[in-house]
């Protein structure tokens, strides 16, 4: 298996109190045209360039660690699908060209495929990768996707804008510098089931 980055891990101790990450369902919804969560609430000035300060290298570190798993999915579907003759070109071919969620439903139906004669019990821990994989996917984007400059003093953050059937709403979610690295350790660990899991079912 190929090295992987490896970086210190922050621990929650070394910055304050942990507060547990929000579940999927845990935003807060606000209509486009209305201002009460930012009404007197905004931040700004020194607390403002504090928070921005002490996030942004954990927003870098997120990037990094989930680059890095998303190459190691790529490194176990190329090993799955390689011919030796051709010296793994084949597949780069197609996951060049893969979002990161193609990739985990294509990773998905490789390893029903090759273990579906398999006489080990690899099915409580491929739902595991599988779930953790689709969540690391999903805790990438609000991140980067984040509209870090919109935030109030309870530290919401703008996610993301849908549109509804009772109108145009923005997404908020509570970002304390405890929840990115919480992430990161995730994406972290998430990358170590996937080697593992390779080791363990898919290395012949």
């Amino acid at each position: 298996m190929r090295l992987r980055l490896k970086y210190r891990k922050l621990t929650a101790d070394s910055l304050g109190r942990y507060v547990k990450f929000p579940a999927k369902s845990e935003y807060i919804e606000e209509y486009i045209n209305d201002y009460d969560l930012f009404y007197d609430k905004e931040l700004s000035g020194e607390k403002f360039e504090q928070y921005i300060n002490n996030i942004s290298p954990l927003i870098g570190k997120i990037i990094i660690s989930f680059n890095n798993l998303d190459d190691t999915v790529n490194y176990v579907i190329k090993e799955i699908v390689s011919d030796p003759n051709y010296k793994d070109e084949i597949p780069w071919i197609f996951i060049s060209e893969m979002s990161y969620n193609n990739k985990i439903n294509v990773l998905k139906k490789l390893i029903n495929f090759f273990l579906r004669f398999s006489e080990k019990d690899y099915e409580n821990d491929f739902n595991n990768l599988i779930n953790r994989l689709s969540e690391c996917g999903r805790k990438r984007n609000y991140i980067v996707h984040a509209n870090w400059m919109e935030i109030n003093s309870d530290l919401l953050v703008k996610i993301k804008t849908k549109i509804k059937k009772d109108g145009a709403k923005n997404l908020y979610k509570v970002i304390k510098k405890e929840n990115l690295i919480e992430i990161e350790n995730y994406i972290d660990e998430t990358n170590d089931i996937l080697d593992n899991f390779f080791e363990d079912y898919l290395t012949f």
